[in-house]
């Protein structure tokens, strides 16, 4: 259904970023009377698309941040006596020289991008407009926060509220649907009052009272339109976060940087979202003590069933 639904979103773009008919006739001519070799047009496209740069961040992002998820899995530790070298530092070894490396990849790629990228993927001065850094920090923690509940929530419907499978992804996938309807509305109401600011402060509002909620309504006692209610509203803060952010971090730097920053505020929030980086720092943690009251709880059943047999 994704290729169908996106169908209208494809002609709207493709309808506003189609040159005109004279503009298409400027291209030809200009491309008629680019004489330079296929190399020569090779390397300006390397150089224009800052290939360098590119590999040089997804190496330090990629290696930095795979490494944390991978060496605070729940059945790894940082130094593993079952590895593949049979040394028993031999995983610690390996992680460290992997963290290492993604740091330095991170640190060359921002020297490389303020003082020898003829084409700098991210235009630097605009690190110090308030707006920017705003936005790159919402980009960073918003969906960090999301994931602290988010990576247990669907455990606690199946588990702790004895949720079906259908009943707890319907449930998990209320915020993201009911997000979408407000980022809608509010996208209405921006374009009428000419504000973005307030809808930010309100979104981070409502989502600070909707995890308020769910700390109060997490027994399992609780009913679900609770549950449901307080869905809806994470999704109301969620709409009023995320498409907000976006459109003021566009709106302020100059038209030829806007891709730029776009994939910028982008690579911050996907990487977020995607190497779950509050999940590995929290599952070492909450691991021992699940195993521990299933054992205890598992161990109570046995004995009270060996006691009703004899």
């Amino acid at each position: 259904m994704t290729p169908i639904l996106a169908i209208p979103i494809i002609l709207v773009l493709y309808k506003g970023t189609r040159p005109s008919r004279i503009m298409r006739a400027e291209i030809r001519a200009a491309r008629k009377a680019d004489k330079r070799s296929f190399k020569s047009q090779a390397l300006g496209l390397f150089w224009q698309l800052d290939t360098i740069g590119l590999v040089m961040c997804v190496l330090g992002f990629g290696l930095f941040f795979v490494t944390i998820t991978i060496a605070n899995g729940p059945t790894s530790e940082w130094s593993d006596r079952e590895s593949l070298l049979d040394s028993p530092y031999s995983r610690a070894a390996h992680c460290i020289v992997l963290l290492v490396l993604g740091a330095c990849f991170m640190v060359g790629f921002a020297v490389y991008e303020k003082r020898y990228a003829p084409h700098p993927l991210i235009p630097f001065y605009l690190l110090k407009n308030k707006d920017v850094i705003g936005c790159l920090l919402i980009a960073l923690f918003h969906p960090m926060s999301g994931r602290i509940v988010n990576g247990y929530f669907y455990t606690f419907l199946l588990v702790a509220r004895d949720e079906s499978y259908l009943s707890a992804s319907r449930l998990t996938s209320i915020p993201s649907f009911s997000a979408t309807i407000v980022a809608i509305i509010g996208a209405l109401l921006v374009r009428h009052f000419r504000r973005l600011k307030p809808a930010l402060i309100l979104g981070f509002t409502v989502q600070t009272l909707a995890y308020g909620l769910m700390i109060r309504f997490r027994q399992s006692t609780n009913s679900r339109a609770e549950i449901i209610i307080v869905q809806i509203l994470k999704g109301f803060g969620i709409g009023l976060i995320s498409f907000p952010a976006q459109a003021v971090i566009q709106s302020a730097c100059a038209h030829e940087h806007l891709a730029a920053v776009t994939a910028t505020y982008l690579i911050v929030f996907y990487l977020t979202v995607s190497l779950r980086l509050v999940a590995p720092l929290v599952t070492k943690q909450i691991t021992d003590p699940v195993v521990w009251y299933w054992d205890s709880n598992r161990r109570r059943y046995l004995d009270k069933r060996r006691s009703r047999q004899n």
